[in-house]
């Protein structure tokens, strides 16, 4: 028979040193995963910023390339006296063409008036349902961008960058070959996207 003092367990130093050791190892592991929860969440952040940038270069680039100066009416019938124009709230108003009616099924025409404006820290298209609008019609609003804190659109023609663009009604002048759009985002990044311009 083994005596007493041989069938003792661990002491009360073993026992603190391994839980020492073993909230060493759990504080490290939990710094690791807390690490890499940011680590996704910032991936997932910047995936999401890449896709507004994808879907609203796209769609920038389908508007300017289909940017036509074309006479239209206000709500209440009368000419609008630009055919474009470029400001600070609303960044820019113009008309395309090209817009899809598959076999003629809807009664309207390829023309479409739209405007991209910045509201709200959001770099907004707004796409009216007729190029020619009664009053109560409504609008489509579809947010390209948002966390902004500012937007500038400019106009570039033989390297001299034109702010404040207005075409009047019966001008002759053409649209500048390329329009400039910079981005300052809330965490003050910055994002410059050039666009060629349907002449």
């Amino acid at each position: 028979m083994q005596s007493a003092a041989k069938q003792s367990g661990f002491t009360l130093i073993e026992m603190l040193i391994s839980l020492f050791i073993f909230a060493v190892i759990s504080a490290g592991t939990m710094m690791a995963l807390n690490g890499a929860l940011r680590g996704k969440e910032q991936i997932n952040t910047a995936t999401a910023r890449l896709a507004q940038i994808d879907i609203a270069r796209a769609l920038i680039r389908a508007d300017m390339a289909q940017l036509v100066l074309r006479p239209v009416r206000d709500a209440f019938g009368n000419f609008e006296i630009y055919t474009l124009q470029s400001g600070t709230g609303t960044l820019l108003r113009f008309t395309r063409k090209g817009r899809a009616n598959p076999a003629g099924v809807l009664r309207r025409g390829d023309v479409q008036r739209l405007a991209y404006v910045f509201e709200d820290g959001s770099l907004i298209r707004r796409v009216q349902t007729q190029a020619n609008p009664a009053p109560q019609s409504p609008t489509i609003d579809r947010t390209l961008i948002s966390d902004l804190v500012g937007v500038e659109l400019v106009f570039v023609a033989n390297d001299e960058e034109i702010s404040g663009l207005s075409i009047p009604i019966n001008a002759t002048q053409k649209a500048p070959p390329l329009m400039k759009l910079n981005l300052i985002y809330n965490n003050g990044d910055a994002l410059t996207q050039v666009f060629e311009v349907a002449s």
